[in-house]
């Protein structure tokens, strides 16, 4: 599958990489943990919503690479998960980076301009229907895309 922005759709992995580690971190203190939910607006009944998106986005990464470095195969998520997974790293970076529809722009930071194209732009695609019909209904590891019949 051809990929426009691949690094941005990897920088927003990251951002769910980070967080979901924070919050599995041991010996954390409760305070440090609250204000990492609450600067990746994530509220106390949304942490398995959180990590529901952090599978769809690793989907759209297991897109490019046309299979799962997991060790378990990726079913294709829904169209709400993806955009509820893409608006909430649009409003990460519109609150903590001031990167918005209006500025992005002018925005010193290439990286945050690119991140934000990259949330734009599948943001847009998965409002297509066709396009979301085309993705495969799961990515596999590369034991079970390879296993011999």
């Amino acid at each position: 599958m051809q990929m426009k922005y691949f690094q941005g759709v990897a920088d927003i992995k990251n951002y769910y990489v980070d967080a979901i580690g924070t919050l599995e971190m041991d010996g954390i203190p409760e305070g440090y943990i609250r204000a990492v939910k609450k600067t990746r607006g994530i509220d106390e009944g949304e942490v398995q919503d959180f990590y529901e998106e952090y599978k769809a986005i690793m989907y759209l990464v297991c897109c490019r690479l046309e299979m799962s470095y997991l060790d378990h195969n990726i079913p294709k998520p829904s169209i709400e998960v993806m955009n509820r997974c893409l608006n909430r790293y649009l409003d990460f970076i519109a609150r903590v980076h001031n990167c918005k529809a209006d500025n992005y722009k002018q925005h010193p930071s290439k990286y945050m301009r690119n991140s934000y194209l990259a949330a734009r732009h599948y943001l847009f695609k998965f409002s297509l229907p066709a396009w979301y019909a085309k993705l495969p209904d799961e990515i596999l590891t590369y034991e079970n895309k390879w296993r011999k019949k």
